[in-house]
């Protein structure tokens, strides 16, 4: 009798694991602001995108894409990308990063929508079903 629920079991097991693919290959170049200085690697960190659509003056509206900050004492600090890739511009993407947040004098005296990081590696992150 409970071998007759393995195979079921193996397939809901499998169902649920997750694999990192990438979208496409994409030579990430690295930030072209000489005032940025690198301060903290990133390594294989879990995120997601932020899609945040914006109205100006005249009526017509733009969107700017942020990477969501973990673990940031329950606040909503995004990351800005300065090389972020448009194959990755996708609202609530999962994606795996590797990077460095960058730095510059008097960062900490500005008002800024998010912390400031280059990536050096985006991928995909999926769940396969």
């Amino acid at each position: 009798m409970r071998l007759r629920f393995l195979p079921l079991l193996t397939l809901l097991i499998l169902a649920n694991c997750r694999s990192v693919q990438t979208i496409e290959p994409v030579e990430l170049s690295g930030c072209d602001d000489p005032k940025y200085s690198r301060a903290k690697q990133l390594q294989d960190v879990s995120t997601f995108v932020i899609a945040q659509t914006h109205m100006r003056a005249d009526g017509t509206s733009f969107t700017n894409y942020y990477l969501n900050q973990p673990d940031v004492a329950g606040l909503t600090i995004p990351w800005v990308a300065c090389n972020f890739p448009d194959a990755y511009k996708k609202d609530k993407l999962a994606v795996r990063i590797n990077g460095y947040m960058l730095t510059y004098p008097g960062m900490e005296r500005e008002n800024q929508i998010g912390d400031p990081i280059e990536l050096t590696r985006i991928d995909v992150e999926r769940q396969t079903k």
